[in-house]
């Protein structure tokens, strides 16, 4: 009887994790050189996406820049390192794909402005002699 018990809630409980699972979940944080703040989890699953539109960019002038780090789940959500440089509004994107892809330099996203509340919290690392990108 009691087999037949835990098989029931495994079976009752399955279809609700892998629903669950495929909805996908983020966390991440902003770094910059005076430390590095959580991202609100909405803002972390939005930029987790890979459904959203931009344009190839040159690779910047070093400047000034803050470190996205996004850790996600789920079908359609992925784990990226971001370097935001907010003066060129540009961002370095380096996707955990597997085949591994190069990243790349591209415009900012449209959540650009709710990034921007967060860095009264931390100051931008300071322009490096040149870029150090980062890779999966």
């Amino acid at each position: 009887m009691r087999k037949t018990v835990l098989l029931v809630a495994l079976v009752v409980s399955a279809p609700h994790a892998s629903v669950g699972w495929a909805a996908g979940g983020a966390k991440g944080k902003l770094c910059g050189g005076s430390g590095c703040v959580a991202l609100p989890a909405a803002l972390a699953l939005q930029l987790s996406e890979r459904n959203d539109t931009f344009s190839s960019e040159s690779t910047p002038k070093p400047s000034p820049y803050y470190k996205i780090v996004i850790q996600a789940t789920g079908e359609g959500h992925i784990s990226r390192t971001i370097l935001w440089v907010p003066s060129k509004k540009l961002w370095f994107d380096a996707e955990d794909l597997t085949p591994p892809i190069p990243g790349y330099w591209r415009t900012a996203r449209a959540t650009a402005p709710a990034l921007a509340s967060l860095t009264t919290k931390v100051r931008l690392f300071p322009a490096p002699k040149r870029w150090i990108l980062p890779h999966y």
